[in-house]
């Protein structure tokens, strides 16, 4: 990010100028950096969730997988009741 002479600062990969270093940080954060995306594999659009909360939601709501079923599906392990890594992110 780059500081204007006007005081705002300049997205260096869309040129979106922001008033404030930490709206710039935020919009170059949720913007540019590549992040953690869950896709659904049972929807014929792949509907894709950035939190695993929303994504879980989605698939007991709209597909009726619940609990274990959900990461049996997924192929993720489910441990000690944590869950393992996802092999379905994006």
């Amino acid at each position: 990010m780059l500081k204007l002479s006007d005081g705002r600062w300049l997205c260096n990969l869309c040129d979106r100028s922001f008033c404030s270093a930490r709206n710039a940080r935020d919009h170059f954060k949720n913007l540019h950096t590549p992040r953690t995306r869950f896709r659904c594999l049972v929807c014929e659009n792949g509907a894709v969730y950035k939190h695993r909360k929303s994504f879980r939601n989605h698939l007991s709501k709209i597909h009726k997988i619940f609990g274990d079923r959900i990461w049996e599906t997924y192929g993720i392990t489910v441990v000690g009741g944590q869950e393992g890594e996802e092999s379905q992110q994006m």
